[in-house]
């Protein structure tokens, strides 16, 4: 008796079903604060860029540490209007203060 010729051909594991499942919807509404608005956002953004800092005005929507972080850096610099603005824009979030995020 002869041995049979392996098969050359690679063996594949068995591929799990796919599941698709939709996307969670954005919220309807920016998390802004609510005193500051869009316009408010970039003008602080261009004011910072003047600066020499980037700002990521999405971010700062979604992220409030991002946003403290920005409005803090803003609050050091020599340009008046934007100290302005970041004391406007702090007030803005601290009004519209949500408790979720005292522990982010």
């Amino acid at each position: 008796m002869q041995p049979q010729a392996l098969s050359r051909t690679p063996i594949r594991p068995p591929v799990a079903p796919v599941t698709l499942r939709r996307a969670p919807l954005l919220p309807r509404r920016l998390p802004l604060a609510r005193g500051a608005s869009m316009a408010d956002m970039l003008r602080f953004q261009a004011l910072m860029a003047g600066e020499g800092q980037t700002v990521q005005v999405a971010r700062m929507c979604y992220d409030r540490p991002y946003a403290f972080d920005c409005i803090a850096s803003a609050h050091t610099s020599a340009s008046d209007p934007l100290r302005r603005l970041a004391l406007h824009l702090f007030r803005a979030y601290e009004q519209d203060a949500d408790p979720r995020h005292l522990h982010d």
